[in-house]
């Protein structure tokens, strides 16, 4: 694969607005179908097909192999709007942007792999380093059970974590490995959760793969700032930090869920009336502060969000790069901000009252998903913190994946 043979450019590609008036008009359908993907374990087909058909995985992905190369504020916010309706599947969706995005990041060989036969595969992930990588010659030999694999009984390709000892500051480096849906299993047995049920993340089996040497990517390289596909893929967009972007992504969604459950709460309290007399829940101030808080703590995370973003945006357009400083913040921001919005998501749970957690009712599952997808240790916000407050202090990194 000494050239890259490039796809034809998708030959329609929406505006920004169309995007999101799409994503709109599909919530309806997708809230109907969050209970259906939490029955199936995973996300439905159908609604694959469909995200798929709308094109909207393209959103990240570079022009030269049929994407679109939008913003990231039109990513985020098209999965923020997916997770006010459908928290497991928005979640799938979101990581689906992401790979086609990372992929960019990587050997262009790793593209013309993936998408040369096959224009519109898809990428699943588990960066988690749980399995083992043996060098051999021209490569790794990979084994391993790669848990917490979202999506991935839609997808062609996986990306999966190993760690190896490094001289280097952290006394470790990780390392990726893309591996090709032919050489790996999945464990349909592997995914029984009380929350995120719908995402599948389920666990993929590798035995043995041999894996080439220009489809592994040192995270390293992130950290520095000097991924191997930037001289290839050179739009803005994919100057982003690998470690920001991601947590931003997770916290996103986060915040679209508690939107979504802010909106659900409304709709409720202004048609319910107290058992015991008869007025209405809408003019009870209990129920009007819990919604004031919870609404403000949405809109705070959000504007964490959009700000960062666009201080993302700033640096890469003026400096080409975003100090390592700055990248330690947004992963602190992010983590922060999932708090929030699980806080947020949470008080107006507990305030709709017993009726909130009939089966029948979409703000249980919202509950269940939120405190889920919130726990993922990307966006834990005791360790964003400490590792923010630790790089203030003493100018020490203890995260390389920012």
């Amino acid at each position: 694969m000494a050239t890259m043979a490039k796809q034809p450019a998708a030959s329609v590609i929406p505006s920004e607005q169309q995007v999101l008036d799409t994503v709109r008009s599909l919530l309806p359908w997708l809230r109907e179908m969050d209970a259906e993907s939490e029955r199936q374990g995973r996300c439905p087909e159908d609604v694959a097909a469909r995200l798929k058909a709308e094109g909207l995985f393209n959103i990240l992905k570079p022009k030269a192999w049929g994407g679109w190369e939008m913003s990231i504020q039109t990513a985020l916010e098209a999965v923020r709007l997916m997770a006010s309706a459908s928290p497991s599947i928005a979640w799938v969706a979101a990581l689906m942007v992401i790979h086609n995005w990372e992929i960019a990041l990587v050997d262009p060989r790793v593209a013309e792999e993936i998408w040369g036969p096959q224009p519109d595969a898809l990428i699943s992930s588990s960066y988690a380093p749980f399995g083992k990588a043996e060098k051999v010659d021209g490569g790794y030999i990979v084994n391993g059970a790669w848990a917490w694999s979202s999506g991935c009984d839609l997808c062609d390709w996986v990306v999966v974590g190993v760690m190896f000892p490094a001289d280097n500051s952290f006394g470790a480096e990780q390392k990726v490995m893309i591996v090709p849906r032919t050489d790996y299993a999945i464990d349909q047995a592997s995914w029984q959760m009380a929350g995120m049920q719908g995402s599948g993340s389920k666990t993929v089996v590798i035995k043995d793969a041999f894996v080439p040497e220009w489809r592994v990517h040192n995270v390293m390289e992130s950290f520095e700032g000097h991924n191997p596909g930037n001289a290839t893929f050179d739009a803005p967009i994919y100057k982003v930090p690998f470690g920001a972007l991601f947590a931003w992504s997770l916290a996103t969604l986060c915040i679209g869920m508690a939107e979504g459950a802010i909106d659900l709460y409304v709709g409720a309290m202004r048609k319910r009336r107290h058992a015991y007399d008869g007025k209405p829940v809408a003019l009870d101030p209990h129920t009007q502060l819990k919604l004031g808080e919870a609404v403000a703590m949405a809109n705070a995370a959000l504007a964490t969000q959009q700000k960062d973003l666009a201080d993302m945006m700033a640096y890469i357009h003026r400096d080409g790069a975003i100090p390592k400083s700055a990248r330690i913040a947004y992963k602190s921001n992010a983590a922060f901000a999932a708090r929030m919005a699980t806080d947020a998501l949470t008080k107006v749970v507990k305030a709709a009252g017993g009726s909130a957690f009939a089966l029948s009712n979409q703000l249980q599952r919202m509950f269940r998903d939120i405190h889920t997808g919130s726990n993922h240790a990307f966006i834990n916000p005791d360790r964003g913190a400490s590792n923010h407050g630790a790089f203030l202090l003493t100018d020490e990194i203890h995260d390389f994946v920012i």
